[in-house]
C-alpha cells in the first residue's frame, strides 16, 4: 500500500523483456513466455488504469528481435495481431474508451503521406486524451502519443521495426 500513497507518474515506459529467459528457466518453450509476457502487459495496464497513470508506453519489439527464428517472430507478431487491423476497422467507438492501447507496426508516425490511415488514429488518440483517459502506445502507437503531445518524431538511421511497406486490405481502402 506504500506505493498507493507515492505521486503517481503521468508516465510510465517499460522495456519488457525476458519472457523467453522466463519460460526457459521453467522447461518451457519461448512461446510460453510470450503469452505470460501479454498476461503481464494486461495486468501492467490495469494497474496504470487503477493508479491514474496517464501515459503507458511499452516497448516489446527491437531491431534485435529480427535476430530471433521466423517461428517465434510469427509467435510475437501472432499476440499483436489479436487487436485491431490497422487502416480496416472504424475506430470511432475508440472515442469513448475508459483505456485506449495503440499498437503499431513496420510504419513510422512520420509517414503521413503513405499510411492515410495514421490520420484518424492521431483523432481517435487527441479525442482520449482530452477526455483524461488512459492511453497506452506500443512502437507505433508510442510515437503516435509523442506527436500528439507535440513532439518532434522523425526516422532514424536504422529501422526499429520491419522493412517493407504495409498493404491494406481491400476493406482498409474503402
Amino acid at each position: 500500500d506504500q506505493a498507493r500513497m507515492a505521486p503517481v507518474p503521468s508516465h510510465v515506459a517499460v522495456i519488457m523483456d525476458g519472457n523467453g529467459r522466463w519460460a526457459k528457466l521453467r522447461g518451457l518453450p519461448r512461446t510460453a513466455g510470450h503469452s505470460r509476457g501479454a498476461d503481464a502487459v494486461r495486468r501492467c495496464v490495469e494497474a496504470a488504469v487503477e493508479l491514474g497513470v496517464g501515459y503507458l508506453t511499452l516497448f516489446g519489439f527491437s531491431a534485435e528481435n529480427w535476430k530471433r527464428s521466423p517461428t517465434e517472430i510469427e509467435d510475437l507478431m501472432g499476440l499483436l495481431r489479436r487487436y485491431l487491423q490497422a487502416g480496416v476497422d472504424d475506430l470511432s467507438p475508440a472515442k469513448d474508451a475508459d483505456i485506449l492501447i495503440v499498437l503499431g507496426g513496420p510504419i513510422g508516425v512520420y509517414e503521413l503521406d503513405r499510411y492515410q490511415f495514421l490520420k484518424s488514429e492521431f483523432v481517435v488518440i487527441e479525442t482520449v486524451m482530452g477526455r483524461g483517459k488512459p492511453v497506452v502506445g506500443i512502437c507505433l502507437g508510442a510515437q503516435l502519443i509523442a506527436a500528439v503531445l507535440g513532439a518532434r518524431v522523425y526516422a532514424a538511421r536504422e529501422k526499429e521495426i520491419g522493412w517493407g511497406l504495409v498493404g491494406l486490405t481491400p476493406d482498409g481502402r474503402k
